[in-house]
């Protein structure tokens, strides 16, 4: 009786305070609670306030306020639409694996189709299929952290979100590329920017973002020269009015540059050309970056002051100069570890017509940027250095089959006419695409030709009572002294592999295991079983992960697990993996009790 009462004062409260409540409630259980009757059923699907909030809980800002610009205003359909894409990208991404683990080859733009399918047929899909693999990818790093399997955030399900959100922002930024280009709208930091947001599309930052921190610094420069009653009787409120009617020098203002960035803000130049190095707003907030982008946003915060500063980029050499209204042939190098301006002359290196011919080139400064951080990676091979490899062979227009873009460039000038189509020209937005703009994504996810490609046979392997190490387990060999992450084993050496193999170096000759392996400096090596030894504390890799993610799906903390697909090549090697572990967790309880009985004595 008691609980039939409960129900009915439930029944009685208005819809205003129902939803008050439904508004603390996850999305699923606002949609269980609406289909317990007809009344809660009309709320729940004609109460747009409710799904606005519920909208601008779960997706950013920006989205909620582009959709508020060119929606309808029916919130709840909206957020249906996101659900249904971000469902149908979780069902395609989690069946990328059994569908590509066997290739020979790597996934190709041809091959993510669907995705483009998906992303293409609304406006603001296109940034609901990237926003929800960023999401994968960012929970999929936090599950890998806490040594969780959870799908689809396991690192093969991350490996292939990032390879599909790659295709989409990098065809996405081709667009950009080609219509800022045409509207010459490729300023220094725009440039390095589209660098940042091709090699980590997983984090970009907005354009938006990036203006931001550069009206933040001006702002700081605005204060150094304040108004007073006479620059006020002169209509001049700010420095660009100052300068125009001579009140300020253009040194003068450099020199208020200078004291923001380097005395207030504290900017330290550091070596080399890392990513986070490049990336203007982790150096706004961290305030240590490379010359790039020291160069950048000196140059940026000047523009912004109405000073023009020019920046000029060789294949191997950067620099900022100024020159003087005043005496046109005094020129200035502004040093970018301190900001102080440097009478002298022009580049020593620069042929003698540059004084007259030479300016900045958003071209040359990319290919600059890209160089500049190849050259900082070295040996190294990730996602990133893939990245700007692929973003060198969109520049260079490479012909080469391997090259996703290599027909886009030429493709993208002759779509985008600006004269004939002036809706092109529209301004270009991840989060709202325009439909003729929209159309060109489409056509260029179709422009390739679809290569051939080969599946390798499948191997199954049973287990030996002669194989020491499992799959995914890790190792290091005691002859050369590294560590390594075992990817697969033969009990004898193999045909390939024997006139590679000194056996008279192996006290057991070729007659034994032999294991892939892939080393701590990235190599692949095939090495004998007596070479190895079993490492008792093992932890993560992080920086092979990129390329064993394909293999594996997650680190429990002791070694690396196979995915399903390595686990039917090696089905029996868990219990190698578990014997191994359980000793290790029993060294790790030993120790344990001998230290609480230490510190109890």
């Amino acid at each position: 009786m008691e609980e039939e009462t409960e129900v009915a004062s439930f029944k009685l409260l208005p819809n205003e305070i129902i939803s008050m409540i439904l508004q603390n409630l996850p999305c699923r259980d606002i949609i269980s609670f609406g289909s317990t009757c007809k009344r809660y059923h009309e709320l729940v699907n004609t109460n747009q306030y409710i799904w606005k909030e519920k909208f601008r809980e779960i997706l950013p800002s920006k989205i909620s306020e582009v959709v508020e610009k060119y929606g309808d205003g029916n919130w709840f359909d909206e957020m249906k639409r996101f659900y249904v894409v971000k469902q149908a990208v979780y069902k395609e991404l989690m069946s990328m694996s059994p569908k590509f683990y066997w290739r020979t080859s790597e996934v190709t733009l041809e091959d993510i189709r669907n995705f483009f399918f998906l992303a293409v047929s609304h406006n603001v899909n296109y940034h609901y299929v990237v926003y929800v693999l960023q999401d994968i990818a960012h929970r999929g790093n936090k599950c890998a952290e806490q040594n969780i399997y959870e799908k689809p955030f396991t690192l093969t399900d991350v490996y292939y979100a990032k390879i599909v959100v790659r295709y989409l922002t990098q065809t996405f930024l081709t667009l950009k590329w080609t219509q800022c280009h045409a509207k010459q709208e490729l300023t220094s930091e725009v440039v390095l920017n589209f660098f940042v947001q091709w090699t980590d599309p997983i984090s970009m930052h907005p354009d938006e973002k990036v203006k931001a921190c550069i009206d933040i610094l001006v702002e700081k420069v605005e204060r150094l020269f304040p108004n007073d009653a006479y620059t006020a009787s002169k209509g001049c409120y700010n420095i660009r009015d100052k300068l125009a009617q001579g009140l300020l020098s253009e040194k003068l203002v450099l020199e208020g540059v200078r004291d923001v960035l380097y005395r207030q803000h504290h900017l330290t130049v550091m070596a080399g050309s890392s990513l986070h190095g490049l990336d203007i707003v982790k150096v706004f907030y961290n305030r240590c970056g490379n010359l790039i982008v020291a160069a950048v946003i000196f140059q940026a915060v000047a523009r912004g002051c109405g000073v023009h500063v020019e920046l000029i980029a060789f294949p191997n050499h950067l620099f900022l100069e100024w020159r003087s209204p005043m005496q046109r042939t005094l020129t200035y190098k502004i040093d970018l570890e301190s900001g102080e301006l440097i009478p002298q002359g022009r580049c020593p290196f620069a042929p003698s017509t540059y004084r007259q011919e030479y300016k900045y080139s958003p071209d040359e400064f990319l290919q600059y940027i890209v160089t500049a951080f190849l050259m900082t990676m070295g040996a190294i091979k990730n996602w990133y250095t893939q990245n700007a490899i692929f973003l060198l062979d969109f520049l260079s227009n490479n012909i080469n089959d391997d090259n996703p873009y290599r027909d886009f460039l030429p493709s993208l000038h002759a779509m985008m006419d600006f004269e004939s189509e002036p809706d092109l020209s529209k301004p270009l937005e991840l989060e709202y695409i325009h439909d003729e703009l929209l159309n060109i994504l489409d056509t260029l996810s179709n422009i390739n030709k679809p290569p051939t490609h080969f599946d390798r046979e499948i191997e199954v392997k049973h287990y030996h009572s002669s194989v020491t190490f499992a799959v995914g387990m890790l190792a290091y060999h005691k002859k050369y002294d590294y560590l390594c992450v075992v990817r697969g084993w033969d009990l004898n050496c193999t045909t390939d592999w024997r006139r590679h193999v000194e056996a008279k170096d192996l006290e057991f000759g070729i007659r034994q295991p032999f294991y892939s392996v892939i080393a701590v400096d990235q190599s692949e090596r095939y090495v004998a079983q007596e070479n190895l030894i079993h490492v008792d504390r093992p932890t993560r890799l992080y920086h092979l992960e990129d390329v064993i993610a394909k293999e594996f799906s997650h680190f429990d903390g002791y070694c690396y697990v196979p995915n399903a697909e390595k686990h039917s090549e090696y089905p029996e090697d868990e219990a190698i993996r578990q014997m191994y572990r359980s000793r290790a967790e029993q060294r790790a309880e030993e120790l344990r009790e001998a230290l609480k009985l230490g510190s109890a004595g």
